[in-house]
Protein backbone atom coordinates (compact mmCIF):
# COMPACT_ATOMS: atom_id res chain seq x y z
CA UNK A 1 0.00 0.00 0.00
CA UNK A 2 1.54 3.89 -0.71
CA UNK A 3 2.68 5.70 2.46
CA UNK A 4 1.16 9.06 2.72
CA UNK A 5 2.08 12.36 4.11
CA UNK A 6 1.16 12.99 7.74
CA UNK A 7 -0.56 16.01 8.20
CA UNK A 8 1.16 19.49 8.47
CA UNK A 9 0.47 22.98 9.22
CA UNK A 10 -0.35 25.59 5.92
CA UNK A 11 2.80 27.31 7.03
CA UNK A 12 4.87 23.97 6.47
CA UNK A 13 2.86 22.48 3.72
CA UNK A 14 3.35 25.93 1.27
CA UNK A 15 6.89 26.33 2.37
CA UNK A 16 7.83 22.70 1.15
CA UNK A 17 6.22 23.48 -2.12
CA UNK A 18 8.54 26.60 -1.88
CA UNK A 19 11.88 24.79 -2.15
CA UNK A 20 10.20 21.80 -4.55
CA UNK A 21 9.68 24.39 -6.55
CA UNK A 22 13.16 26.24 -6.49
CA UNK A 23 15.20 22.99 -7.07
CA UNK A 24 13.05 22.22 -9.90
CA UNK A 25 13.35 25.87 -10.93
CA UNK A 26 17.50 25.29 -10.81
CA UNK A 27 17.14 22.46 -13.87
CA UNK A 28 15.37 25.21 -16.09
CA UNK A 29 17.69 28.28 -15.56
CA UNK A 30 20.50 26.04 -16.34
CA UNK A 31 19.55 25.16 -19.17
CA UNK A 32 18.72 28.79 -19.98
CA UNK A 33 21.85 29.94 -18.88
CA UNK A 34 24.46 27.46 -20.59
CA UNK A 35 23.39 28.46 -24.13
CA UNK A 36 24.73 32.10 -23.49
CA UNK A 37 27.83 30.42 -21.71
CA UNK A 38 28.26 28.54 -25.32
CA UNK A 39 30.41 31.49 -27.29
CA UNK A 40 32.77 31.81 -23.60
CA UNK A 41 32.89 27.95 -24.15
CA UNK A 42 34.52 28.18 -27.37
CA UNK A 43 36.66 31.54 -26.22
CA UNK A 44 38.24 30.03 -23.08
CA UNK A 45 38.35 25.80 -23.76
CA UNK A 46 38.97 25.53 -27.69
CA UNK A 47 35.29 24.21 -28.11
CA UNK A 48 34.52 23.43 -31.61
CA UNK A 49 31.09 22.92 -32.72
CA UNK A 50 30.34 19.33 -32.12
CA UNK A 51 32.13 20.01 -28.82
CA UNK A 52 29.29 22.11 -27.78
CA UNK A 53 26.50 20.04 -28.75
CA UNK A 54 27.70 17.23 -27.31
CA UNK A 55 27.99 19.49 -23.82
CA UNK A 56 24.32 20.99 -24.26
CA UNK A 57 23.01 17.04 -25.46
CA UNK A 58 25.14 15.02 -22.47
CA UNK A 59 22.74 16.24 -19.92
CA UNK A 60 19.51 15.97 -22.03
CA UNK A 61 20.22 12.33 -23.13
CA UNK A 62 20.84 11.25 -19.87
CA UNK A 63 17.62 13.38 -18.82
CA UNK A 64 15.46 11.41 -21.03
CA UNK A 65 17.23 8.26 -20.74
CA UNK A 66 17.02 8.33 -16.97
CA UNK A 67 13.56 10.18 -16.38
CA UNK A 68 10.98 7.57 -16.19
CA UNK A 69 13.32 5.86 -14.07
CA UNK A 70 13.87 8.59 -11.93
CA UNK A 71 9.91 8.32 -11.07
CA UNK A 72 10.26 4.82 -10.65
CA UNK A 73 12.99 4.90 -8.05
CA UNK A 74 10.91 7.91 -6.28
CA UNK A 75 7.75 5.82 -5.64
CA UNK A 76 10.00 2.72 -4.48
CA UNK A 77 12.63 4.27 -2.72
CA UNK A 78 10.91 7.15 -1.36
CA UNK A 79 10.11 10.72 -3.09
CA UNK A 80 12.28 13.08 -0.59
CA UNK A 81 14.98 10.82 -0.05
CA UNK A 82 15.30 9.91 -3.87
CA UNK A 83 15.13 14.26 -4.32
CA UNK A 84 18.13 14.78 -2.28
CA UNK A 85 20.14 12.55 -4.12
CA UNK A 86 19.24 14.17 -7.02
CA UNK A 87 20.33 17.33 -5.74
CA UNK A 88 22.86 15.90 -4.25
CA UNK A 89 24.04 14.28 -8.15
CA UNK A 90 23.11 17.93 -9.37
CA UNK A 91 25.22 19.80 -6.97
CA UNK A 92 28.10 17.58 -7.66
CA UNK A 93 27.61 17.87 -11.26
CA UNK A 94 27.52 21.67 -11.24
CA UNK A 95 30.96 21.51 -8.89
CA UNK A 96 33.00 19.65 -11.28
CA UNK A 97 31.58 21.64 -14.56
CA UNK A 98 32.42 24.85 -12.58
CA UNK A 99 36.27 24.04 -12.43
CA UNK A 100 36.82 21.52 -15.37
CA UNK A 101 39.24 22.63 -17.34
CA UNK A 102 38.31 20.31 -20.73
CA UNK A 103 35.63 19.57 -23.19
CA UNK A 104 35.55 16.05 -21.86
CA UNK A 105 35.29 16.65 -18.56
CA UNK A 106 32.53 19.37 -18.59
CA UNK A 107 30.49 16.75 -21.14
CA UNK A 108 31.16 14.32 -18.09
CA UNK A 109 29.74 16.57 -15.65
CA UNK A 110 26.91 17.95 -17.73
CA UNK A 111 25.52 13.67 -17.59
CA UNK A 112 25.84 13.51 -13.98
CA UNK A 113 24.01 16.85 -13.83
CA UNK A 114 21.32 15.31 -16.25
CA UNK A 115 21.02 12.09 -13.89
CA UNK A 116 20.12 14.36 -10.68
CA UNK A 117 18.02 16.83 -12.79
CA UNK A 118 16.32 13.09 -14.00
CA UNK A 119 15.17 12.04 -10.58
CA UNK A 120 14.31 16.12 -9.60
CA UNK A 121 11.70 16.64 -11.97
CA UNK A 122 9.46 13.88 -10.99
CA UNK A 123 10.38 13.92 -7.91
CA UNK A 124 9.50 17.79 -7.17
CA UNK A 125 6.11 16.81 -8.96
CA UNK A 126 5.20 14.20 -6.39
CA UNK A 127 6.34 15.32 -3.35
CA UNK A 128 3.85 19.11 -4.23
CA UNK A 129 0.44 17.02 -5.25
CA UNK A 130 1.28 14.44 -2.33
CA UNK A 131 1.37 17.69 -0.21
CA UNK A 132 -2.53 18.23 -0.47
CA UNK A 133 -5.57 16.01 -0.29
CA UNK A 134 -7.87 18.53 -1.92
CA UNK A 135 -8.29 19.17 -5.64
CA UNK A 136 -8.06 22.95 -5.04
CA UNK A 137 -4.58 22.97 -3.11
CA UNK A 138 -3.16 20.72 -6.14
CA UNK A 139 -4.11 22.69 -8.63
CA UNK A 140 -2.96 25.86 -6.88
CA UNK A 141 0.46 24.41 -5.72
CA UNK A 142 0.88 22.58 -9.82
CA UNK A 143 0.28 26.10 -11.33
CA UNK A 144 3.18 27.38 -9.08
CA UNK A 145 5.46 24.50 -9.83
CA UNK A 146 4.77 25.49 -13.54
CA UNK A 147 4.89 28.88 -12.83
CA UNK A 148 8.59 28.22 -11.37
CA UNK A 149 9.50 26.52 -14.30
CA UNK A 150 8.65 29.36 -16.55
CA UNK A 151 10.15 31.77 -14.01
CA UNK A 152 13.36 30.65 -15.08
CA UNK A 153 12.67 31.08 -18.93
CA UNK A 154 13.21 34.69 -17.89
CA UNK A 155 15.92 34.54 -14.93
CA UNK A 156 18.02 32.14 -17.11
CA UNK A 157 19.19 35.69 -19.39
CA UNK A 158 19.72 37.35 -16.79
CA UNK A 159 21.45 36.22 -14.43
CA UNK A 160 23.79 34.57 -17.23
CA UNK A 161 24.18 37.43 -18.59
CA UNK A 162 25.40 39.56 -15.41
CA UNK A 163 27.57 36.04 -14.38
CA UNK A 164 29.33 36.09 -17.63
CA UNK A 165 30.04 39.92 -17.54
CA UNK A 166 31.98 39.43 -14.35
CA UNK A 167 32.87 36.04 -13.44
CA UNK A 168 34.55 33.10 -15.68
CA UNK A 169 32.29 30.85 -17.64
CA UNK A 170 31.93 27.98 -14.58
CA UNK A 171 30.22 30.84 -12.57
CA UNK A 172 26.88 30.09 -14.46
CA UNK A 173 27.30 26.31 -12.89
CA UNK A 174 28.74 27.42 -9.72
CA UNK A 175 25.21 29.59 -9.03
CA UNK A 176 23.28 26.18 -8.57
CA UNK A 177 25.49 25.09 -5.14
CA UNK A 178 23.34 27.64 -2.95
CA UNK A 179 20.26 26.03 -3.95
CA UNK A 180 21.10 22.81 -3.87
CA UNK A 181 22.65 23.59 -0.06
CA UNK A 182 19.45 24.68 0.58
CA UNK A 183 17.03 22.54 -0.78
CA UNK A 184 18.96 19.22 0.64
CA UNK A 185 18.42 19.86 4.37
CA UNK A 186 14.86 21.86 4.12
CA UNK A 187 13.63 18.22 2.30
CA UNK A 188 14.51 16.21 4.88
CA UNK A 189 12.84 18.60 7.57
CA UNK A 190 9.57 19.64 5.88
CA UNK A 191 8.23 17.01 4.09
CA UNK A 192 7.66 13.51 5.64
CA UNK A 193 8.49 10.90 3.53
CA UNK A 194 6.13 9.01 1.29
CA UNK A 195 6.37 6.39 -1.01
CA UNK A 196 4.53 2.86 -2.78
CA UNK A 197 6.19 -0.37 -1.75
CA UNK A 198 4.25 -1.65 -4.72
CA UNK A 199 5.69 0.22 -7.19
CA UNK A 200 6.55 -1.27 -10.36
CA UNK A 201 10.56 -3.08 -10.57
CA UNK A 202 12.73 -1.09 -12.46
CA UNK A 203 13.25 -1.59 -16.30
CA UNK A 204 17.00 -1.85 -16.34
CA UNK A 205 17.10 -3.41 -19.91
CA UNK A 206 14.51 -0.95 -21.34
CA UNK A 207 16.57 2.19 -19.36
CA UNK A 208 20.12 1.14 -21.40
CA UNK A 209 18.60 0.02 -24.38
CA UNK A 210 16.28 3.17 -25.27
CA UNK A 211 19.47 5.70 -24.18
CA UNK A 212 21.82 3.60 -26.38
CA UNK A 213 19.49 3.65 -29.19
CA UNK A 214 19.39 7.74 -28.72
CA UNK A 215 23.12 8.23 -27.81
CA UNK A 216 24.41 5.88 -31.21
CA UNK A 217 21.74 8.34 -33.24
CA UNK A 218 22.90 11.12 -31.67
CA UNK A 219 26.56 10.56 -32.63
CA UNK A 220 26.23 9.75 -36.40
CA UNK A 221 24.10 13.18 -36.06
CA UNK A 222 26.99 15.02 -34.68
CA UNK A 223 29.96 13.32 -36.41
CA UNK A 224 28.33 13.37 -39.52
CA UNK A 225 29.91 16.87 -40.74
CA UNK A 226 33.72 15.18 -39.76
CA UNK A 227 32.92 11.95 -41.47
CA UNK A 228 30.35 12.87 -44.21
CA UNK A 229 26.50 12.82 -44.24
CA UNK A 230 26.76 9.53 -46.19
CA UNK A 231 30.17 7.87 -45.64
CA UNK A 232 29.98 4.22 -44.32
CA UNK A 233 30.54 5.25 -40.79
CA UNK A 234 27.54 7.30 -40.53
CA UNK A 235 25.14 5.68 -42.49
CA UNK A 236 26.22 1.87 -40.47
CA UNK A 237 25.79 4.16 -37.17
CA UNK A 238 22.30 4.99 -37.56
CA UNK A 239 21.82 1.87 -38.67
CA UNK A 240 23.27 0.65 -35.45
CA UNK A 241 20.73 2.85 -33.42
CA UNK A 242 18.02 2.03 -35.93
CA UNK A 243 18.71 -1.90 -34.94
CA UNK A 244 18.82 -1.10 -30.75
CA UNK A 245 15.40 1.01 -31.16
CA UNK A 246 13.81 -1.96 -32.71
CA UNK A 247 14.97 -4.16 -30.27
CA UNK A 248 14.08 -1.70 -27.42
CA UNK A 249 10.50 -1.86 -29.07
CA UNK A 250 10.37 -5.60 -29.23
CA UNK A 251 11.51 -5.22 -25.59
CA UNK A 252 9.14 -3.63 -24.53
CA UNK A 253 6.40 -4.75 -26.19
CA UNK A 254 6.75 -8.29 -24.40
CA UNK A 255 8.10 -6.44 -20.78
CA UNK A 256 4.97 -6.92 -18.67
CA UNK A 257 5.62 -3.70 -16.54
CA UNK A 258 7.72 -1.65 -19.52
CA UNK A 259 10.03 1.31 -19.19
CA UNK A 260 7.84 3.32 -21.44
CA UNK A 261 4.68 1.86 -22.79
CA UNK A 262 5.23 1.97 -26.30
CA UNK A 263 1.16 0.76 -27.49
CA UNK A 264 0.52 4.98 -26.60
CA UNK A 265 2.05 5.27 -30.46
CA UNK A 266 -0.47 3.01 -31.74
CA UNK A 267 -3.12 5.36 -30.53
CA UNK A 268 -3.45 8.41 -32.81
CA UNK A 269 -5.47 10.74 -30.60
CA UNK A 270 -2.50 10.49 -28.31
CA UNK A 271 0.53 9.93 -30.91
CA UNK A 272 -0.04 12.94 -33.14
CA UNK A 273 -0.43 15.92 -30.82
CA UNK A 274 2.67 14.02 -28.81
CA UNK A 275 4.34 14.59 -32.32
CA UNK A 276 3.63 18.10 -31.96
CA UNK A 277 5.05 18.77 -28.97
CA UNK A 278 8.20 16.72 -29.88
CA UNK A 279 8.76 19.04 -33.05
CA UNK A 280 7.93 21.82 -30.97
CA UNK A 281 11.09 21.07 -28.47
CA UNK A 282 13.03 20.06 -31.04
CA UNK A 283 13.02 23.15 -33.31
CA UNK A 284 13.10 25.28 -29.15
CA UNK A 285 16.36 23.48 -29.23
CA UNK A 286 18.07 23.93 -32.61
CA UNK A 287 16.83 27.61 -32.13
CA UNK A 288 18.29 28.46 -29.02
CA UNK A 289 21.33 26.67 -30.18
CA UNK A 290 21.82 28.93 -33.52
CA UNK A 291 20.24 32.44 -31.07
CA UNK A 292 22.62 32.78 -28.55
CA UNK A 293 25.93 32.58 -30.86
CA UNK A 294 24.45 34.61 -33.45
CA UNK A 295 23.82 37.33 -31.14
CA UNK A 296 27.38 37.30 -29.60
CA UNK A 297 29.46 35.96 -31.97
CA UNK A 298 27.99 37.57 -34.95
CA UNK A 299 26.36 40.70 -33.87
CA UNK A 300 28.61 41.46 -31.43
CA UNK A 301 26.70 41.48 -28.09
CA UNK A 302 28.48 40.65 -24.40
CA UNK A 303 26.62 38.39 -22.14
CA UNK A 304 24.33 40.56 -20.24
CA UNK A 305 23.43 42.81 -23.72
CA UNK A 306 22.64 39.29 -25.53
CA UNK A 307 20.57 38.11 -22.68
CA UNK A 308 18.53 41.12 -22.16
CA UNK A 309 17.75 40.93 -25.85
CA UNK A 310 16.28 37.32 -25.79
CA UNK A 311 13.72 38.87 -23.01
CA UNK A 312 10.87 39.68 -25.12
CA UNK A 313 11.26 36.18 -26.52
CA UNK A 314 10.90 35.17 -23.14
CA UNK A 315 7.93 37.36 -21.96
CA UNK A 316 5.84 36.21 -25.14
CA UNK A 317 6.70 32.55 -24.06
CA UNK A 318 5.37 32.77 -20.88
CA UNK A 319 2.15 35.24 -21.43
CA UNK A 320 1.42 33.30 -24.83
CA UNK A 321 1.13 29.88 -22.48
CA UNK A 322 -1.23 31.25 -20.41
CA UNK A 323 -3.37 32.50 -22.85
CA UNK A 324 -2.66 29.15 -25.25
CA UNK A 325 -5.60 27.56 -24.14
CA UNK A 326 -8.24 30.77 -24.40
CA UNK A 327 -7.23 30.78 -27.91
CA UNK A 328 -7.94 27.26 -28.19
CA UNK A 329 -11.18 27.33 -26.81
CA UNK A 330 -12.34 30.40 -29.06
CA UNK A 331 -10.46 29.56 -32.57
CA UNK A 332 -10.34 25.91 -32.49
CA UNK A 333 -7.61 23.46 -30.95
CA UNK A 334 -6.81 22.46 -34.47
CA UNK A 335 -6.22 25.84 -36.36
CA UNK A 336 -4.06 27.61 -32.91
CA UNK A 337 -1.76 24.29 -32.96
CA UNK A 338 -1.46 24.73 -36.77
CA UNK A 339 -0.73 28.35 -36.62
CA UNK A 340 1.89 28.07 -33.49
CA UNK A 341 3.88 25.10 -35.27
CA UNK A 342 4.12 27.86 -38.75
CA UNK A 343 5.11 30.71 -37.00
CA UNK A 344 7.73 28.88 -35.00
CA UNK A 345 9.35 27.67 -38.48
CA UNK A 346 8.78 31.40 -39.47
CA UNK A 347 10.43 32.96 -36.32
CA UNK A 348 13.90 30.91 -36.83
CA UNK A 349 13.70 31.95 -40.52
CA UNK A 350 13.23 35.41 -40.05
CA UNK A 351 16.05 35.57 -37.19
CA UNK A 352 18.57 35.29 -40.25
CA UNK A 353 17.19 37.56 -42.68
CA UNK A 354 18.71 40.91 -41.29
CA UNK A 355 22.35 39.10 -42.26
CA UNK A 356 25.46 39.93 -40.10
CA UNK A 357 24.57 43.57 -39.84
CA UNK A 358 20.94 44.08 -39.07
CA UNK A 359 19.11 46.29 -36.27
CA UNK A 360 18.17 44.35 -33.21
CA UNK A 361 14.37 45.43 -34.01
CA UNK A 362 14.51 43.05 -36.45
CA UNK A 363 16.24 40.05 -34.90
CA UNK A 364 13.44 40.98 -32.08
CA UNK A 365 10.91 40.29 -34.23
CA UNK A 366 11.91 36.63 -35.63
CA UNK A 367 12.44 35.55 -31.52
CA UNK A 368 9.39 37.06 -30.58
CA UNK A 369 7.22 35.37 -33.56
CA UNK A 370 9.20 32.10 -32.75
CA UNK A 371 8.47 32.76 -28.86
CA UNK A 372 4.81 33.20 -29.62
CA UNK A 373 4.38 30.49 -32.28
CA UNK A 374 6.16 27.97 -29.28
CA UNK A 375 3.62 29.18 -26.71
CA UNK A 376 0.60 28.59 -28.20
CA UNK A 377 1.54 25.31 -30.09
CA UNK A 378 2.89 23.37 -27.18
CA UNK A 379 0.60 23.66 -24.49
CA UNK A 380 -2.62 22.85 -26.29
CA UNK A 381 -0.66 19.73 -27.82
CA UNK A 382 0.05 18.42 -24.32
CA UNK A 383 -3.15 19.08 -23.05
CA UNK A 384 -4.73 17.33 -25.84
CA UNK A 385 -2.67 14.40 -25.89
CA UNK A 386 -2.98 13.94 -22.32
CA UNK A 387 -6.82 14.34 -22.86
CA UNK A 388 -6.80 11.46 -25.07
CA UNK A 389 -6.16 8.86 -22.41
CA UNK A 390 -8.36 7.84 -19.18
CA UNK A 391 -7.69 9.04 -16.06
CA UNK A 392 -5.79 5.62 -14.31
CA UNK A 393 -3.50 6.22 -17.59
CA UNK A 394 -2.49 9.48 -17.28
CA UNK A 395 1.08 8.98 -15.51
CA UNK A 396 2.50 6.56 -18.03
CA UNK A 397 1.07 9.06 -20.57
CA UNK A 398 2.90 12.08 -18.93
CA UNK A 399 6.02 10.04 -19.09
CA UNK A 400 5.78 8.90 -22.45
CA UNK A 401 5.39 12.22 -23.34
CA UNK A 402 8.31 13.73 -21.54
CA UNK A 403 10.34 11.39 -23.10
CA UNK A 404 9.37 11.78 -26.38
CA UNK A 405 9.84 15.77 -25.80
CA UNK A 406 13.60 15.08 -24.61
CA UNK A 407 14.18 13.21 -27.34
CA UNK A 408 13.51 15.81 -29.45
CA UNK A 409 15.41 18.46 -27.57
CA UNK A 410 18.36 16.41 -28.47
CA UNK A 411 17.44 15.76 -31.74
CA UNK A 412 17.09 19.43 -32.56
CA UNK A 413 20.48 20.56 -31.01
CA UNK A 414 22.28 17.56 -32.93
CA UNK A 415 20.48 18.09 -36.13
CA UNK A 416 20.57 22.17 -36.14
CA UNK A 417 23.84 22.18 -35.02
CA UNK A 418 25.20 19.28 -37.85
CA UNK A 419 23.61 20.98 -40.76
CA UNK A 420 25.10 24.35 -39.36
CA UNK A 421 28.44 23.46 -39.06
CA UNK A 422 28.61 21.65 -42.72
CA UNK A 423 26.87 24.76 -44.27
CA UNK A 424 29.03 27.19 -42.37
CA UNK A 425 32.55 25.65 -42.93
CA UNK A 426 31.42 25.09 -47.06
CA UNK A 427 30.42 28.13 -47.50
CA UNK A 428 33.62 29.33 -45.31
CA UNK A 429 36.19 27.31 -47.66
CA UNK A 430 34.75 29.32 -50.37
CA UNK A 431 35.05 33.03 -48.98
CA UNK A 432 38.74 32.45 -47.54
CA UNK A 433 40.24 31.13 -50.66
CA UNK A 434 41.53 34.27 -51.70
CA UNK A 435 42.50 35.60 -48.34
CA UNK A 436 46.26 34.11 -48.54
CA UNK A 437 45.87 32.66 -45.26
CA UNK A 438 48.11 29.79 -44.08
CA UNK A 439 46.37 25.55 -44.32
CA UNK A 440 46.78 25.53 -40.34
CA UNK A 441 44.42 28.37 -39.93
CA UNK A 442 42.11 27.99 -42.87
CA UNK A 443 41.21 24.52 -41.22
CA UNK A 444 40.55 25.61 -37.62
CA UNK A 445 38.38 28.46 -38.90
CA UNK A 446 36.22 26.29 -40.91
CA UNK A 447 35.87 24.44 -37.48
CA UNK A 448 33.61 26.83 -35.73
CA UNK A 449 32.72 30.87 -36.02
CA UNK A 450 34.56 31.22 -32.41
CA UNK A 451 37.70 29.34 -33.71
CA UNK A 452 37.61 31.39 -36.95
CA UNK A 453 37.32 34.75 -34.63
CA UNK A 454 39.97 33.47 -32.19
CA UNK A 455 42.66 32.91 -35.33
CA UNK A 456 41.36 36.24 -37.29
CA UNK A 457 42.46 38.03 -33.98
CA UNK A 458 46.22 36.76 -34.95
CA UNK A 459 46.42 37.92 -38.05
CA UNK A 460 47.39 41.13 -39.67
CA UNK A 461 44.94 43.68 -38.73
CA UNK A 462 43.83 43.45 -42.97
CA UNK A 463 43.58 39.68 -43.05
CA UNK A 464 42.04 39.47 -39.36
CA UNK A 465 38.84 41.93 -40.79
CA UNK A 466 38.73 39.56 -43.74
CA UNK A 467 38.59 36.40 -41.63
CA UNK A 468 36.06 37.77 -39.37
CA UNK A 469 34.01 39.42 -42.04
CA UNK A 470 33.64 35.87 -43.82
CA UNK A 471 33.39 34.08 -40.79
CA UNK A 472 30.05 35.95 -40.23
CA UNK A 473 28.60 35.83 -43.45
CA UNK A 474 29.22 31.62 -43.21
CA UNK A 475 27.50 31.92 -39.65
CA UNK A 476 24.41 33.25 -41.26
CA UNK A 477 24.40 31.44 -44.04
CA UNK A 478 24.87 28.05 -42.35
CA UNK A 479 22.39 29.04 -39.75
CA UNK A 480 19.79 30.01 -42.49
CA UNK A 481 20.18 26.75 -43.63
CA UNK A 482 19.55 25.20 -40.34
CA UNK A 483 16.87 27.21 -39.92
CA UNK A 484 15.15 26.24 -42.62
CA UNK A 485 15.29 22.87 -41.67
CA UNK A 486 13.29 23.29 -38.68
CA UNK A 487 10.59 25.21 -40.66
CA UNK A 488 10.18 22.19 -42.93
CA UNK A 489 9.95 19.88 -40.04
CA UNK A 490 6.81 22.39 -38.37
CA UNK A 491 5.45 22.37 -41.87
CA UNK A 492 5.53 18.71 -41.75
CA UNK A 493 4.50 18.44 -38.00
CA UNK A 494 1.63 20.98 -39.25
CA UNK A 495 0.59 19.09 -41.81
CA UNK A 496 0.13 15.58 -39.67
CA UNK A 497 -1.57 17.59 -37.03
CA UNK A 498 -4.10 19.41 -39.70
CA UNK A 499 -4.88 16.17 -41.25
CA UNK A 500 -4.56 13.34 -38.52
CA UNK A 501 -5.31 14.95 -35.21
CA UNK A 502 -8.32 13.39 -33.66
CA UNK A 503 -10.32 16.52 -31.82
CA UNK A 504 -13.52 15.37 -30.55
CA UNK A 505 -16.39 18.20 -30.58
CA UNK A 506 -16.26 18.32 -27.03
CA UNK A 507 -13.02 18.46 -26.27
CA UNK A 508 -12.64 22.36 -23.60
CA UNK A 509 -8.81 22.25 -22.54
CA UNK A 510 -7.63 23.25 -19.41
CA UNK A 511 -7.72 27.08 -19.23
CA UNK A 512 -4.20 27.04 -17.35
CA UNK A 513 -0.69 25.82 -17.27
CA UNK A 514 -2.01 23.05 -14.92
CA UNK A 515 -2.27 21.14 -18.25
CA UNK A 516 1.50 21.21 -19.23
CA UNK A 517 1.83 18.49 -16.50
CA UNK A 518 -0.84 16.47 -17.01
CA UNK A 519 -3.23 17.32 -14.10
Amino acid sequence: MPQHMTPMSDARRWLAVAVAVGSVMVAVIDGTILNLALPSLVRDLGASNSDLQWIVDAYVLVFAGFMLTGGSLADRFGRVRMMRIGMTLFGVGSLVASFTDTVGGLTAARAVMGIGAAIISPATLSIVTSLFDDQAGKAKAIGIWAGGSMAGIVIGPIAGGLLLSHFWWGSVFLVNLPIVAISVPLLGALVPESKNPAAARLDVVGMVLSTAALATVLWATISAPEHGWTSVTTLGTYAAGAVLLVVFVAFELRNPLPLLDVRFFAERSFVVPTIVCTAVIFMTSGFSFVLTQLLQFVHGYTPIQAGVRMLPMAFVLISGSVLAPRLADRFGVRRIIVLGLLLQGGGGVLLTRPGPHGAYLLLMIGMVVHGAGQAIGFSPATALAMASVQKERSGVAAGTNATARMSGSALGVAVVGSILVSAYGSDLRSHIAGLGLPSAVAARAQESIGTALGESAKLSAAAGRGLASAARESFVVGASQALMVNAGLCIVAATIFAFLARIPAATKLPSDRHAIVGE
